[in-house]
């Protein structure tokens, strides 16, 4: 679905200036004499336009890095970041197919009526849609860093077009999976029944889905990602970037591997990659996860005891928000131990000052769901750290 003129008409953004144009031209049709105030209501309507923009700006995903981004969708499922050399001019839309069934979802999950999330309409990646790639090897003689990205429930796969545009900046390609449940989790919750037992008081945002319900999504979210990774290395994915076989051969036989991120649930479902799809394994090099949850489902999803191939690196992100809740506090330590008793390196870092949606594009999109205790680390400033911190992460392989 395009942009239409009726978006900007409508958005909140200009509303106010179109209510202050349209107030002007009354009172001074009315009561020529009263110019000055037809003046006033324009300028009133101009200022509260200006403010919108402010906060909430239609334009704040920067890129960064060496290389500008270039964008592909493969399929309806999955979208590729990865640098080009081409600068973008239009960009891209940062909701997927500008649906407004997303916008609805990720109210839902904010808390906050749809009309705030309007102007996510309106915003534009920088990027270039199918723009040529540049080499799959760098000038080192090394194959380029390859990051598959699973996002949380109740949003969607562009969502966490900030960090994938510092990655993709750097040199690096990225692979954003979009979940069937990114769009269905809020209609689910009403009607799935019982909570998820314990975890419900650690992670209220997502009440209303029964462990049974989840594990059928993690499930599928598993197939997701094992397929995106086979896609891959069977060359594929690669082809669809317009790469030479040439290239795409050298790029295979030179040991590339691939470094698996997620958020949230989507955190959890890579944890869940790495201990249970055992035919990938020897693909997979490390695994970040910010705010990784619910991690009782980990014992559930693989049945035995959690293990994972010891050149895996792993890195747990935590927000100072999820590092406070007791129950994953304890779980993440648990999991921490067990990864060291295997000979796994696992690292956990909090971000002080942020919440679970610092990583997210919404920090920057809609301040206004930043809780006042959280809003003082600027996810402008945060997001790119936390790439310099991936990227650190895949180091060494």
């Amino acid at each position: 679905m395009k942009i239409t003129a009726k978006d900007w008409l409508l958005s909140l953004h200009f509303l106010p200036l179109e209510c202050g144009m349209l107030i002007a031209v009354l009172v001074f049709c009315m009561a020529p004499n009263y110019a000055v105030w037809s003046l006033m209501f324009f300028i009133s309507g101009l200022l509260c336009t200006f403010a919108m923009f402010n906060i909430l700006p239609l334009a704040p995903l920067k890129s960064g890095g060496t290389h500008h981004v270039g964008i592909r969708h493969i399929t309806r499922e999955i979208a590729v970041y990865y640098p080009t050399f081409i600068k973008p001019i239009e960009g891209e839309p940062w909701l997927p197919g500008n649906d407004s069934h997303y916008i609805q979802t990720m109210a839902a999950g904010a808390r906050v009526r749809s009309l705030w999330l309007g102007h996510l309409k309106l915003v534009r990646i920088p990027c270039t849609r199918n723009a040529s790639i540049v080499s799959l090897m760098t000038h080192d003689g090394g194959p380029r860093k390859v990051f598959i990205f699973s996002h949380t429930l109740a949003t969607h796969h562009l969502a966490y077009s900030r960090l994938a545009l510092a990655l993709a900046a750097s040199g690096a390609l990225v692979y954003s999976v979009l979940h069937a449940d990114g769009i269905d989790v809020s209609f689910e919750r009403s009607s799935l029944g019982s909570s998820v037992g314990e975890e419900e008081e650690e992670f209220p945002c997502e009440r209303g889905l029964t462990q049974e319900g989840m594990l059928m999504q993690l499930e599928k979210r598993i197939e997701d990602v094992v397929g995106v990774i086979e896609g891959i290395f069977r060359g594929e994915m690669l082809r669809q970037l317009q790469v030479g076989p040439v290239e795409l051969q050298s790029f295979l036989s030179s040991g590339a591997k691939v470094n698996l991120i997620g958020h949230g649930f989507g955190a959890l479902t890579m944890l869940a990659v790495a201990v249970k799809a055992t035919a990938i394994l020897s693909f997979i090099n490390s695994i970040v996860a910010f705010d990784a949850w619910p991690l009782s489902l980990l014992d559930r999803t693989v049945g035995d005891p959690i293990s994972m191939p010891s050149h895996i690196k792993v890195q747990l992100f935590d927000s100072e928000e999820w590092s406070e809740r007791r129950v994953y506090a304890v779980r993440v330590e648990e999991l921490k131990g067990l990864f060291a008793s295997s000979g796994v390196s696992c690292l956990r870092t909090t971000c002080g000052g942020t919440d679970h949606m610092s990583v997210m594009d919404m920090g920057l999109l809609l301040p206004l769901t930043k809780r006042r205790r959280f809003a003082s680390k600027k996810s402008s400033k945060l997001i790119p750290m936390l790439a310099t911190e991936v990227l650190r992460c895949t180091e060494g392989s």
